[in-house]
Protein backbone atom coordinates (compact mmCIF):
# COMPACT_ATOMS: atom_id res chain seq x y z
CA UNK A 1 0.00 0.00 0.00
CA UNK A 2 1.39 3.09 -0.82
CA UNK A 3 2.16 5.86 1.34
CA UNK A 4 -0.39 9.05 1.53
CA UNK A 5 1.07 12.56 2.52
CA UNK A 6 -0.59 15.69 3.31
CA UNK A 7 -0.01 16.98 -0.09
CA UNK A 8 0.39 20.95 -1.62
CA UNK A 9 -2.47 21.84 -3.74
CA UNK A 10 -0.64 23.60 -6.27
CA UNK A 11 2.32 21.01 -6.98
CA UNK A 12 1.40 17.59 -5.22
CA UNK A 13 4.47 17.31 -3.08
CA UNK A 14 3.98 16.94 0.55
CA UNK A 15 3.07 19.92 2.12
CA UNK A 16 5.41 21.97 2.86
CA UNK A 17 6.79 21.74 -0.22
CA UNK A 18 10.10 24.17 -0.78
CA UNK A 19 8.33 27.16 -2.03
CA UNK A 20 5.60 27.15 0.54
CA UNK A 21 8.27 26.53 3.32
CA UNK A 22 10.18 29.65 1.80
CA UNK A 23 6.92 31.83 1.62
CA UNK A 24 6.08 30.79 5.42
CA UNK A 25 9.79 31.64 6.28
CA UNK A 26 8.89 35.05 4.27
CA UNK A 27 5.10 35.74 5.53
CA UNK A 28 5.58 34.84 9.12
CA UNK A 29 9.26 37.08 9.28
CA UNK A 30 10.31 35.83 12.73
CA UNK A 31 7.39 35.16 14.11
CA UNK A 32 8.63 31.61 15.03
CA UNK A 33 5.34 31.12 18.06
CA UNK A 34 3.02 31.99 14.99
CA UNK A 35 4.64 29.92 12.34
CA UNK A 36 4.44 27.35 14.86
CA UNK A 37 0.65 28.01 15.85
CA UNK A 38 -0.10 27.67 12.09
CA UNK A 39 1.43 24.76 11.39
CA UNK A 40 0.13 23.25 14.25
CA UNK A 41 -3.42 23.58 12.54
CA UNK A 42 -2.57 22.16 9.81
CA UNK A 43 -0.62 19.09 11.95
CA UNK A 44 -4.30 18.46 13.10
CA UNK A 45 -6.02 18.74 9.34
CA UNK A 46 -3.14 16.37 8.32
CA UNK A 47 -3.46 14.20 11.09
CA UNK A 48 -7.49 13.89 10.29
CA UNK A 49 -7.07 13.50 6.74
CA UNK A 50 -4.45 10.56 7.11
CA UNK A 51 -5.79 8.32 9.97
CA UNK A 52 -4.21 4.74 8.92
CA UNK A 53 -0.83 7.46 8.45
CA UNK A 54 1.70 6.96 11.59
CA UNK A 55 1.20 9.82 13.67
CA UNK A 56 5.17 10.64 14.01
CA UNK A 57 5.54 10.94 9.59
CA UNK A 58 3.29 13.56 9.55
CA UNK A 59 4.81 15.48 12.48
CA UNK A 60 8.03 14.87 10.87
CA UNK A 61 6.72 16.20 7.35
CA UNK A 62 4.71 19.19 8.60
CA UNK A 63 7.41 20.58 11.68
CA UNK A 64 10.80 19.30 11.34
CA UNK A 65 11.78 21.75 8.63
CA UNK A 66 11.34 24.42 10.76
CA UNK A 67 14.71 26.11 11.53
CA UNK A 68 16.02 25.69 15.36
CA UNK A 69 16.45 28.85 17.67
CA UNK A 70 19.83 30.00 17.50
Amino acid sequence: MPTETYGCRYCGDPWPCGPARLALLVGFKGDRVGLMMYLAVHLQRALEALPHQHPALIVGQILYWVPRRR
